[in-house]
């Protein structure tokens, strides 16, 4: 039996409060190991697999999120450069020539 949410209301006064939730968890003896739960879902929902490695990834990641962005936008500009440059060679060549 899966329980994945929980919800709650208490009546509270006007003010400011701080809420520190406890959080128990128990693993299912029956459940599958991580490695066979991928085997079992690469081939039956490969997109979700992913999504959930991605999930994983981030939440466990140490130095942060990488910027992708900011990553192909580096990529384009150096692209870009180097066209420039490689156009600016062939030009050179052919008033040398």
């Amino acid at each position: 039996m899966e329980n994945r949410s929980v919800s709650c209301e208490v009546e509270l006064e006007a003010g400011r409060y701080e809420v520190l939730p406890k959080i128990t968890a128990t693993r299912e003896k029956d459940a599958l190991s991580v490695g066979d739960l991928v085997k079992k879902y690469a081939n039956v929902n490969p997109q979700k697999l992913r999504q959930v490695g991605m999930q994983y990834d981030l939440a466990h990641a140490k130095g942060g999120v990488p910027d992708e962005d900011g990553m192909l936008e580096s990529k384009k500009t150096e692209l870009k450069r180097k066209k420039a440059e490689k156009k600016k060679r062939m030009a050179d060549k052919k008033q040398k020539a």
